[in-house]
């Protein structure tokens, strides 16, 4: 995240002295954490006089801010589970593919069959994951969730919608108008850009 952040705002050490207080706050399900992120958030905002007329630095404002939020939600689930990000990013890859094969995975993560394979057993040996028959290949085995793993994955999901819920509760009908059309128009982008 500090890499992250240094590219965005290489300069302004202000914004350092913000990050670290985000990164010293670590139980993201107290309300006042959230508070304290947005007035942060604000005090940068109002400082730097960033408005309208700025919209990159506001979108790399609030990208920091975002990520910070995401790797904290992560942080709290290593902390319970001893799982890696990779191992994370894993099952929350499979929660939305659904089954799939072992070769999809280590192409999906530029990794090797042999390294795919290491993390498959890991997560197999701590219960978030199943191997499943390959209905076209008896002699292949599918990658699949097991309860427990979609549990956890979905857990960390509706952490991150109760947040984005949080922060949009005090807006007005046309402030969520204007950030659902803001959003709209950055998903569209997002799917060019993957595609």
């Amino acid at each position: 995240f500090k890499i992250l952040a240094h590219s965005v705002f290489p300069t302004d050490t202000e914004l350092f002295g913000v990050i670290k207080q985000l990164e010293l706050e670590q139980d993201n399900k107290k309300p006042e954490s959230l508070a304290r992120d947005l007035i942060l958030f604000e005090d940068y905002v109002r400082k730097h006089g960033i408005s309208e007329s700025n919209d990159e630095t506001v979108l790399h404002a609030w990208f920091a801010l975002f990520t910070n939020r995401y790797m904290r939600s992560f942080h709290s689930v290593s902390k319970a589970t001893g799982l890696s990000r990779a191992q994370y990013d894993f099952l929350t890859e499979l929660y939305h593919e659904g089954e799939c094969a072992i070769s999809h995975i280590s192409e999906r993560f530029d990794i090797s069959n042999a390294a795919a394979s290491q993390l498959v057993e890991k997560l197999v040996h701590a219960g978030y994951l199943e191997r499943a028959e390959d209905p076209s290949d008896r002699r292949a085995k599918l990658l699949k969730l097991s309860p427990s793993g979609a549990k956890l994955v979905e857990e960390g999901i509706n952490e991150r919608y109760r947040w984005m819920d949080e922060l949009t509760k005090n807006l007005s009908a046309e402030e969520r108008a204007k950030v659902a059309e803001a959003l709209n128009i950055l998903t569209e982008a997002a799917r060019k850009v993957d595609t």
